[in-house]
């Protein structure tokens, strides 16, 4: 393997770009890495400015899916190895912006399930099969 990769991330600025482009990095090759341990070299190395989503590293939250070689993927979960043979990774990462409605709901959302005003983590709670429909809808 080499002893670089190059990654081809595509980058977008509303306040100079009129197209999305792409641009190049060149990170150290470590057969233990994975596409988000190198967009993170990118980000704390050579250009802070570049921005992506990640939260558990562990392939559980889906945080981190983008584009890699033209296939969806969490970057978390995609080795370095696997997707260059050639040296060369190319990565789509959709970023949201300052005024994405979904944003700010996630500071009002509470991942336990609630029971009037009590959580109920231990016990079995009942479940309203209108209520469940109404959600569904």
């Amino acid at each position: 393997m080499p002893d670089n990769v190059i990654l081809e991330v595509v980058r977008f600025s509303p306040e100079s770009d009129t197209q999305p482009r792409f641009e190049t990095f060149e990170v150290p090759y470590r057969p233990d890495w994975m596409v988000l341990d190198a967009l993170n070299y990118i980000k704390d190395q050579i250009d802070g400015s570049l921005t992506f989503r990640w939260s558990c590293r562990m392939g559980i939250c889906g945080s981190c899916g983008m584009m890699i070689n033209g296939r969806e993927w969490l970057a978390c979960e995609k080795r370095i190895t696997d997707c260059a043979p050639t040296g060369r990774i190319q990565v789509s990462v959709v970023c949201p912006k300052n005024g994405d409605p979904s944003w700010p709901s996630r500071n009002t959302s509470s991942p336990q399930p609630k029971n009037g005003s009590d959580l109920f983590c231990c016990r079995e709670g009942k479940v309203n099969p209108a209520a469940t429909e109404a959600m569904m809808n």
